[in-house]
């Protein structure tokens, strides 16, 4: 494994392990909100409910997701595999768009509503979210190096 590749997946479990510990503590043991989990792991996520061990899909989701996901952007540098990389990323962006439509959704809604304070612990996540987002889509569209390597 190219050494560019192997720093993609590992930057894919740290980002995925960033959004995660962000999400855990925005959900609070059940009693906060599961918003971020859901938007970090889409469209898997979606697969559990919010509470206990239901959010397990979304945590382990997002472990999946992003080294995958990661390693597709790195693979398809090479051209080939672009395009499971946008189709990853679409599905990615499709399971966000339908999030509103699920009842976790819904009721991490009135949830913020009651208890406005979760929403502080929901905002570091989604700048890390944020900020993961720019760094794939700078790299997505920055040129390939003659080595084949990225560069962030």
């Amino acid at each position: 494994m190219k050494p560019a590749v192997a720093q993609q997946i590992a930057s894919g479990g740290v980002c995925a392990l960033a959004m995660v510990a962000c999400g855990v503590f925005a959900a609070g043991a059940g009693h906060g909100s599961y918003l971020l989990l859901l938007i970090a792991s889409s469209p898997l996520g979606i697969l559990g409910r919010s509470g206990g061990l239901a959010a397990v899909p979304a945590i382990v989701g997002s472990f999946l997701l992003w080294p995958v996901l990661l390693l597709l952007l790195a693979k398809g540098r090479e051209g080939h595999l672009r395009p499971a990389f946008l189709v990853g990323m679409g599905s990615h962006y499709l399971g966000i768009a339908a999030l509103p439509l699920s009842a976790t959704f819904r009721d991490d809604l009135q949830h913020l509503r009651q208890v406005p304070e979760v929403a502080l612990f929901l905002i570091p996540g989604f700048l890390v979210y944020l900020a993961g987002q720019a760094v794939i889509w700078r790299s997505f569209l920055r040129p390939p190096t003659p080595l084949g390597e990225l560069k962030w």
